[in-house]
């Protein structure tokens, strides 16, 4: 169930990102997706425990993300590069987060999404 939840805000993540210039909508997001970008990089170079724990987190929540939105966007297909690239999307994630520290996680991986359908890898 918690996986089609998901899933779910992954479908409506994806819509609101990529939704024209000057629409508003509003969704729910819980979870790491809420967590800024500077608590991930943070926390992706640090080797403490609660910095691990956190990275563990938040990864599971971008491949839940990632998954949802390959479950439910058929129009778009399967997003090569995304959950079959966990290494590819880690550093597309790190990079943006580097470089837009006060946006949301989902923010980030809408982005990627958004990424993967204009630029689709082989």
């Amino acid at each position: 169930m918690r996986s089609l939840a998901i899933g779910l805000c992954g479908v409506l993540i994806t819509y609101v990102v990529g939704a024209g210039e000057g629409t508003t909508y509003s969704v729910a997001i819980s979870g790491a997706g809420v967590d800024k970008c500077a608590a991930w990089v943070s926390d992706r170079s640090a080797t403490s425990d609660s910095s691990l724990a956190a990275n563990k987190v938040r990864i599971a929540w971008l491949s839940g993300f990632l998954s949802g939105v390959n479950l439910f966007a058929e129009r778009y297909g399967h997003l090569k590069g995304g959950v079959d690239d966990p290494d590819g999307e880690l550093k597309w994630i790190d990079n943006y987060c580097r470089a837009h520290l006060n946006d949301q996680l989902w923010q980030a991986v809408g982005a990627f999404v958004l990424d993967l359908r204009n630029h689709p890898r082989e």
